[in-house]
């Protein structure tokens, strides 16, 4: 099974990097911030690259406002899960071909992260379907208040600088 990395082991350096990843920074100074911040992390540019990888366009939603904080820990949980689940799937097939048999109690563990993957990918995708029914049903209310305005409000510049207020707040 694959060695469980330094960004598994503290979940705090991920946001750190997502962060600072976020706010455009390259891998070599995520690199050195870290080494400043987190002395015993010992990440690597490696191991920061591979997880930016992994996690980029969960980043990339994040930054377009359409995935939370809150998501972002459940996409990369669910991704996590996923790792271990095929971790395992390929030790069970390596003791298979070396033994012809399998342990039980590394089937039930196989299963069970097959069903926690499974719960939580179907989470993940009813928060994206949850947000994209949002966007639609703000995008439909904002233009029935746009259509409202053009006909009560008859000062062209204010019926403006309403409609560009409202976009900004929605």
């Amino acid at each position: 099974m694959p060695r469980k990395h330094n960004f598994d082991k503290q979940p705090h350096l991920k946001k750190e990097v997502a962060k600072m990843y976020a706010e455009g920074k390259t891998i070599a100074e995520i690199e050195q911030e870290l080494k400043i911040k987190f002395p015993n992390a010992q990440a690597s540019r490696t191991s920061i690259h591979r997880f930016i990888q992994r996690v980029k366009p969960l980043l990339e939603l994040k930054q377009a406002g359409l995935l939370s904080d809150e998501d972002f820990d459940l996409m990369t949980q669910s991704q996590n899960i996923a790792l271990l689940t095929n971790g395992l799937l390929m030790e069970l097939f390596a003791e298979w071909q070396e033994k012809g048999e399998i342990e039980e109690k590394k089937i039930d563990k196989l299963l069970s992260l097959i069903n926690a993957s499974a719960n939580l990918s179907r989470s993940t995708a009813y928060v994206e379907k949850t947000k994209t029914q949002l966007i639609q049903h703000t995008e439909k209310m904002f233009e029935k208040i746009t259509k409202v305005l053009i006909e009560v409000v008859e000062d062209k510049q204010l019926r403006e600088k309403i409609i560009n207020r409202l976009q900004d707040e929605l």
